[in-house]
């Protein structure tokens, strides 16, 4: 044991050049190159990879599992057979009736017809149909229990309901449509149909009743409904028949009651009448308008100059035996005086004949006259007939509107007669039409090969859903995992700088040694080891952390026990003392200290010795096997390490040492639950929190790290201990495997 006032300073020169101990530069250089923001903390590929790696065995597991059930199940599953069945489905029935496309052309409600018979096809009526035609319910193959229904009878089994009776018929038809496929072919009117069962020979003829069936069931919709609208059609003729009488009775009484009748679609006979009056009435005005001219006429010349009495025969005649007796009468004046008697006689003959002629001419006047009153009272009686024709077509008229109204009553319903009439005749000439818009195209056939289980396509899907479950359950437990595993989680979300990674120590490493001891004393037997490696590069980190080199005081503490704090405190110190410095590390974990225990020292005497005021820091100090490395163990376990600590005996010790020793190391208490750890890092110079890898949990880790910043702590870094290979970044990995690979190589 030696006294700390006979430490040899052997670094004189390089205290000489150190700036004084501020805590507030550590806390400047804990965020020195650290430029990211603390929420992002992103995954690469790399990444990803790193993760599948590290948990591989959960994904082999996983797949293996998968893989090996599918496989045993598709082995032991009891062989099915698929008949299937090829139908034709037209849109409607050919154009057999009409002159119109035998074959139907293309239609916009195509889509929901087609639809409506695939739905019928799948119909629970048709299903019952086939069921009872083929005696399906005692049937020993189609109730047979396959792979399918023994998970139903599990399923029961949970909901409590017992499957062992008898299915029902309702069951029975949910137990055929689950087996049954429907599958339209796409760009045709054809479809698919097909059906599973143990039995291939049952499958078959389950198809095929299933379209005999579909066909007999759609000529027995098409006759009933032919049946049902014939009848509709007769109780409707019946109806429109008595209806049309009526209409009819109604317009031959009202036409009989006011005379009405019907020459023509257009005309009665008064109308008729009125058009002759007023064609006659038009003639005897031309007429009377002509005799008048003529009487009037024959009144002013007297006679002379008509044409009547000019083209009058008797008088023209008249008139020339006239002319020649006055011719002889005149030849006879030149012999004979007016009174001879052959004169007189002459005389006489020409007078008698000029009064016939005066005679013929008043005869024709008096024509004329009486022609022209004749053609007056024409006139007048046709003026009043025609009076009495207007008034009765005007009463007519007002009748005809009640008329045409009967008449058109008449006409609809004659029409609506006629039309039922002949739609059926054409229901019953239709309904007597047995072909049918469904045929079939290929029967259903025995299969020879069986349809399920496909052990290879199975076995695919297995490994497909295996590898890609398996990932998933990967990444689940990585996302339920809340360690601490990757120095990014430190950096990039707590902002803390990491000084290192210390690899874990295989066993294999470890009989390569003849050193039995702790893994803590590793890197000191084996230097070239990657332990030792880590913790140098720990040192050189913690060189580098503030302007003047490596903190003096440095506590080394944890968020929880037994993650690592001591074997890297002893472990930094030993690094420390390889160059040359004299390292002073002191067991500051009064309730559970194990520095004494690697380093087989005797704690009877310790720190809480000099604590307590009973032992000064000569007799509490202990000279190690190590050289340059002095310890101070902790000694008797005190009931109030707290209060030990935060005296002022503790201060003077950490003065002392400081300017004795090169380095003093704080193997402090864990942070969590203790108030230790907080008096401990405002006596320290820095603080180093040492992180299990996949063991310390983010929330322990962020409050321990809250914990120290409270307490004004100036926390210089991480230190993430026992970094396994498969839970290490793909660099650290790379790094520490190749510095392993290089140290067993030399």
């Amino acid at each position: 044991m030696s006294d700390l006032s006979e430490v040899p300073k052997q670094q004189a020169d390089t205290e000489s050049k150190r700036l004084p101990a501020n805590k507030a530069n550590f806390q400047l250089a804990d965020l020195q190159g650290l430029d990211v923001h603390p929420n992002e903390l992103e995954l690469n590929l790399r990444d990803y990879w790193q993760i599948i790696r590290q948990r591989r065995w959960v994904l082999i597991f996983f797949f293996i599992v998968v893989v090996m059930t599918t496989a045993i199940a598709s082995l032991m599953a009891t062989p099915t057979y698929r008949a299937s069945l090829t139908l034709q489905i037209e849109r409607e029935l050919p154009k057999v009736l009409q002159f119109q496309d035998v074959v139907p052309m293309e239609s916009a409600l195509d889509k929901d017809f087609y639809q409506t018979q695939y739905e019928l096809l799948r119909s629970r009526t048709l299903a019952k149909r086939v069921i009872d035609r083929l005696a399906l319910a005692e049937h020993p193959h189609f109730g047979q229990k396959s792979d399918s229904s023994l998970l139903v009878e599990i399923k029961a089994l949970l909901q409590g309901r017992d499957e062992s009776q008898a299915p029902s018929s309702d069951q029975w038809v949910k137990l055929f449509l689950d087996k049954l496929s429907i599958e339209p072919i796409k760009q045709s009117r054809l479809v698919k149909i097909a059906f599973e069962n143990t039995d291939p020979v049952l499958a078959a003829d389950i198809v095929n009743a299933q379209a005999e069936s579909f066909i007999q069931m759609n000529l027995e919709r098409r006759i009933d409904a032919s049946f049902y609208a014939k009848r509709f059609l007769q109780e409707r003729l019946l109806q429109v028949k008595v209806k049309l009488e009526e209409s009819e009775q109604s317009l031959v009484f009202f036409a009989r009651e006011n005379e009405i009748i019907k020459i023509d679609d257009k005309q009665t006979v008064d109308v008729q009448k009125l058009n002759d009056v007023t064609l006659a009435l038009t003639a005897a005005v031309r007429d009377r308008i002509a005799a008048e001219i003529l009487y009037s006429n024959t009144k002013r010349a007297k006679g002379h100059g008509l044409s009547s009495i000019l083209e009058s025969e008797v008088i023209q005649q008249l008139k020339q035996t006239k002319v020649l007796l006055e011719t002889d009468y005149q030849e006879n004046l030149k012999i004979y005086k007016p009174a001879y008697p052959r004169m007189m006689q002459l005389k006489g003959q020409i007078d008698k004949i000029q009064a016939e002629i005066d005679k013929e001419v008043a005869h024709i006047l008096a024509a004329t006259q009486v022609h022209y009153e004749i053609a007056q009272q024409k006139e007048k009686a046709l003026s009043e007939e025609l009076n009495k024709l207007k008034k009765k077509v005007l009463s007519m008229q007002d009748s005809s509107i009640e008329y045409n109204i009967l008449k058109r009553e008449v006409e609809t319903n004659r029409e609506l007669y006629e039309g039922l009439l002949q739609r059926m005749k054409e229901v019953g000439i239709a309904g007597g039409v047995t072909s049918n818009n469904i045929s079939v195209v290929d029967s259903a056939t025995i299969p020879i090969k069986k349809y399920k289980p496909k052990i290879l396509l199975n076995l695919i899907l297995a490994a497909f859903v295996g590898f890609v479950g398996g990932i998933g359950l990967v990444f689940l437990f990585e996302h339920l995992d809340d360690t601490v595993k990757t120095p990014e989680y430190l950096e990039k979300r707590l902002r803390l700088p990491v000084l290192g990674i210390v690899p874990v120590v295989q066993d294999v490493e470890m009989t390569k040694l003849d050193y039995d001891g702790q893994i803590a004393l590793f890197s000191y037997h084996d230097p070239r080891s990657g332990l030792a490696e880590a913790y140098r590069s720990v040192r050189t980190s913690l060189l580098f952390a503030t302007a003047y080199g490596a903190p003096k005081v440095l506590l080394f503490t944890s968020p929880g026990p037994g993650e690592g704090k001591t074997t890297s405190a002893l472990n930094v110190a030993i690094t420390f003392t390889q160059t040359g410095g004299q390292v002073l590390i002191i067991d500051t974990d009064l309730r559970n200290p194990s520095l004494y225990k690697l380093l087989q020292l005797d704690n009877a005497v310790g720190l809480t010795n000099y604590l307590a005021g009973d032992a000064q820091p000569i007799e509490v100090s202990q000279h190690t096997e190590i050289e340059n490395l002095f310890v101070i163990p902790s000694g008797p376990l005190p009931p109030n390490p707290a209060e030990l600590l935060s005296g002022e005996r503790m201060l003077e010790l950490l003065k002392v040492a400081s300017e004795k020793f090169d380095y003093v190391i704080l193997d402090g208490p864990p942070v969590l639950g203790l108030a230790d750890a907080l008096v401990l890092t405002n006596l320290a110079e820095a603080t180093v929190i040492v992180v299990e890898a996949g063991a310390t949990r983010q929330r322990q880790m962020e409050g321990a790290l809250k914990r120290l910043r409270t307490a004004q702590g100036s926390i210089v870094g991480a230190i993430m201990a026992k970094y396994h290979d498969n839970s290490s970044a793909y660099g650290y990995h790379q790094y520490y495997y190749y510095q392993r690979e290089e140290s067993n190589n030399a």
